[in-house]
């Protein structure tokens, strides 16, 4: 399990299915669970006992105070972020959807991943339908912010020196940009 608890990390991805649960705790107990359906089984029973998640629909849960309905890109979004969990020498400090007034914005997730004393972060772009015009418009007000590494560095309480946009959903990935899967794969040969 990533440091923390359980309940730490669904308060991060905020919206979830139990497979997604399922698959964080799979990922981290080694030798714990006979499997995954078991592991799922455990999950679930967790989700019943915890009274700050509340079902959505069939499979879907959400913390109490999210509005989200489980629509296609938050659940996208949502095993974009496990994917982020499962990874077993890294610790992420996740903040999805925060809204930043500076900038008028509510990026899909601002990331900061620990790693045995060093860190990445980023900002993490979901694409569903976007076009191509407004997923580079995004992009440039994150370029042209002069205080976002400041913003990040108060938002993660550590010194963000530098950070990068990484996209996840879609092969269209702006000047600048990482594509998530390349960016994990530099990052983590980096560590």
């Amino acid at each position: 399990m990533p440091r923390g608890d359980l309940f730490s990390v669904v308060q991060s991805l905020r919206v979830f299915t139990a497979v997604q649960l399922s698959e964080i705790l799979y990922a981290h107990s080694p030798g714990k669970y006979k499997d995954v359906h078991s592991t799922r089984v455990q999950a679930d029973k967790w989700i019943k006992k915890n009274p700050d998640i509340e079902k959505v629909k069939r499979g879907v849960y959400r913390i109490k105070g999210c509005k989200s309905e489980g629509g296609e890109h938050s659940l996208k979004l949502s095993q974009t972020l496990t994917e982020l969990y499962k990874i077993p020498a890294v610790e992420p400090v996740i903040f999805r959807e925060k809204y930043i007034a500076e900038i008028e914005r509510y990026p899909d997730a601002l990331i900061l991943l620990k790693c045995t004393g060093r860190g990445a972060c980023f900002v993490l772009e979901q694409v569903n339908e976007e076009t191509e015009e407004y997923l580079t418009a995004k992009v440039k007000e994150w370029q042209s912010w002069e205080k976002a590494n400041d913003y990040l560095s108060q938002t993660f309480n550590y010194r963000i020196p530098h950070f990068e946009i990484v996209i996840s959903g879609t092969q269209i990935i702006p000047r600048g940009c990482y594509a998530l899967k390349n960016y994990l794969q530099e990052v983590m040969k980096d560590g």
